[in-house]
């Protein structure tokens, strides 16, 4: 299975629909196919570290994770797709 996480409901919603997912019944919003597990995790670093980690304990057969969202620029124009390589967090500065 796949994992992908969303930090908000308008970011899974075209997902849900896409791809056919079910709503499961669990403590996160969680939707699934045979195929993929889709993760609401809410904003934030923190709510997203826990709903990724709660998810990977859950679905143990997961084959990779993917997180999808929408972000904010004034250098990028509006739709235009971007996938990061690195990821920096406002926080503490950290890059990864």
């Amino acid at each position: 299975m796949i994992l992908i996480t969303t930090a908000l409901r308008a970011e899974a919603k075209p997902l849900i629909q896409a791809l056919g997912l079910k709503s499961n019944n669990t403590p996160l919003p969680t939707y699934s196919s045979d195929k993929y597990i889709l993760v609401i995790t809410g904003t934030g670093n923190s709510a997203a570290a826990t709903a990724t980690g709660w998810a990977l304990g859950k679905y143990g057969n997961v084959l990779g994770a993917v997180n999808i969202g929408c972000a904010g620029s004034s250098d990028i124009p509006i739709g235009t797709t971007v996938i990061g390589e690195t990821v920096t967090s406002q926080s503490s500065g950290l890059v990864q």
